[in-house]
Protein backbone atom coordinates (compact mmCIF):
# COMPACT_ATOMS: atom_id res chain seq x y z
CA UNK A 1 0.00 0.00 0.00
CA UNK A 2 1.57 3.73 -0.63
CA UNK A 3 1.50 6.26 1.63
CA UNK A 4 -1.20 8.95 1.56
CA UNK A 5 0.36 11.91 -0.18
CA UNK A 6 1.04 14.78 1.60
CA UNK A 7 -0.25 18.10 0.88
CA UNK A 8 2.50 20.56 -0.74
CA UNK A 9 0.40 23.61 -0.75
CA UNK A 10 2.30 25.43 2.70
CA UNK A 11 0.02 24.93 5.03
CA UNK A 12 1.61 23.55 7.75
CA UNK A 13 2.48 27.08 9.41
CA UNK A 14 -1.84 27.95 9.13
CA UNK A 15 -2.55 24.58 10.85
CA UNK A 16 0.23 25.53 13.30
CA UNK A 17 -1.23 29.15 13.94
CA UNK A 18 -4.85 27.85 14.37
CA UNK A 19 -3.66 24.72 16.71
CA UNK A 20 -1.35 27.27 18.86
CA UNK A 21 -3.86 30.47 18.49
CA UNK A 22 -7.12 28.89 18.58
CA UNK A 23 -9.11 31.96 19.89
CA UNK A 24 -7.31 34.35 17.72
CA UNK A 25 -7.63 32.50 14.20
CA UNK A 26 -11.70 31.68 14.89
CA UNK A 27 -11.98 35.34 15.98
CA UNK A 28 -10.15 36.27 12.49
CA UNK A 29 -11.92 33.61 10.28
CA UNK A 30 -15.29 34.94 11.76
CA UNK A 31 -14.50 38.80 10.95
CA UNK A 32 -13.75 37.92 7.99
CA UNK A 33 -16.68 35.84 7.01
CA UNK A 34 -18.86 38.15 9.08
CA UNK A 35 -17.74 41.27 7.06
CA UNK A 36 -17.46 40.01 3.84
CA UNK A 37 -20.88 38.45 3.91
CA UNK A 38 -22.18 42.09 4.41
CA UNK A 39 -20.66 43.88 1.80
CA UNK A 40 -21.74 41.03 -0.52
CA UNK A 41 -25.46 41.23 0.20
CA UNK A 42 -25.56 44.90 0.50
CA UNK A 43 -24.09 44.56 -2.86
CA UNK A 44 -26.43 42.36 -4.05
CA UNK A 45 -29.05 44.26 -3.20
CA UNK A 46 -27.69 47.30 -5.07
CA UNK A 47 -27.06 49.08 -1.98
CA UNK A 48 -24.45 50.93 -1.67
CA UNK A 49 -21.82 49.68 0.85
CA UNK A 50 -22.20 50.87 4.48
CA UNK A 51 -18.76 50.85 5.93
CA UNK A 52 -20.65 51.74 9.27
CA UNK A 53 -22.34 48.15 9.18
CA UNK A 54 -19.81 46.42 7.67
CA UNK A 55 -17.25 47.14 11.05
CA UNK A 56 -20.18 46.47 13.20
CA UNK A 57 -20.48 43.10 11.59
CA UNK A 58 -16.67 42.62 11.36
CA UNK A 59 -16.48 43.56 15.05
CA UNK A 60 -19.30 41.10 16.04
CA UNK A 61 -17.85 38.35 14.14
CA UNK A 62 -14.74 38.68 15.69
CA UNK A 63 -15.87 38.88 19.21
CA UNK A 64 -19.25 36.94 19.79
CA UNK A 65 -18.91 34.47 16.74
CA UNK A 66 -15.52 33.94 16.88
CA UNK A 67 -14.35 34.15 20.31
CA UNK A 68 -17.58 32.93 21.84
CA UNK A 69 -18.27 30.73 19.34
CA UNK A 70 -14.82 28.92 20.30
CA UNK A 71 -15.34 29.13 23.43
CA UNK A 72 -18.94 27.80 23.70
CA UNK A 73 -17.34 24.87 21.35
CA UNK A 74 -14.78 23.78 23.58
CA UNK A 75 -17.15 23.93 26.48
CA UNK A 76 -19.62 21.67 24.50
CA UNK A 77 -16.44 19.22 23.74
CA UNK A 78 -15.25 19.34 27.62
CA UNK A 79 -18.57 18.97 29.29
CA UNK A 80 -20.66 16.60 26.52
CA UNK A 81 -17.05 15.17 25.23
CA UNK A 82 -15.75 14.00 22.07
CA UNK A 83 -18.25 12.14 20.09
CA UNK A 84 -16.81 8.72 18.84
CA UNK A 85 -18.55 5.29 17.47
CA UNK A 86 -17.90 3.31 20.39
CA UNK A 87 -19.69 5.87 22.49
CA UNK A 88 -23.26 5.93 20.55
CA UNK A 89 -22.17 8.72 17.94
CA UNK A 90 -25.20 9.73 16.96
CA UNK A 91 -26.06 10.47 20.94
CA UNK A 92 -23.73 12.70 21.36
CA UNK A 93 -24.10 14.48 18.02
CA UNK A 94 -28.10 14.63 19.55
CA UNK A 95 -27.16 15.92 22.90
CA UNK A 96 -24.79 18.71 21.45
CA UNK A 97 -26.93 19.93 18.57
CA UNK A 98 -29.75 20.21 21.17
CA UNK A 99 -27.49 22.83 23.59
CA UNK A 100 -26.34 24.25 20.82
CA UNK A 101 -29.74 24.98 19.31
CA UNK A 102 -31.28 25.76 22.98
CA UNK A 103 -28.51 27.47 24.77
CA UNK A 104 -25.99 29.04 22.09
CA UNK A 105 -27.96 29.95 19.36
CA UNK A 106 -30.37 32.41 20.94
CA UNK A 107 -27.79 34.04 23.01
CA UNK A 108 -25.34 34.57 19.87
CA UNK A 109 -28.40 35.74 17.94
CA UNK A 110 -29.33 38.46 20.21
CA UNK A 111 -26.19 39.23 20.75
CA UNK A 112 -25.25 39.79 17.42
CA UNK A 113 -29.01 41.75 16.60
CA UNK A 114 -28.24 44.00 20.09
CA UNK A 115 -24.39 44.75 18.88
CA UNK A 116 -24.96 45.70 15.25
CA UNK A 117 -27.96 47.70 16.28
CA UNK A 118 -25.66 49.58 19.45
CA UNK A 119 -22.42 50.65 17.16
CA UNK A 120 -24.59 51.83 13.66
CA UNK A 121 -26.55 54.23 15.80
CA UNK A 122 -26.53 57.22 14.14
Amino acid sequence: MLPAPQPRLGLQPVRRFVQEQHLLAAALQMGLVRGSADVIGQAMHGDVVDPVHCLAMVLTGLTTSGVGGALWLRHLETSVGPCSVDDGMAGCVLRKTALDFMCWSPSVISANLFFVSLLTVR
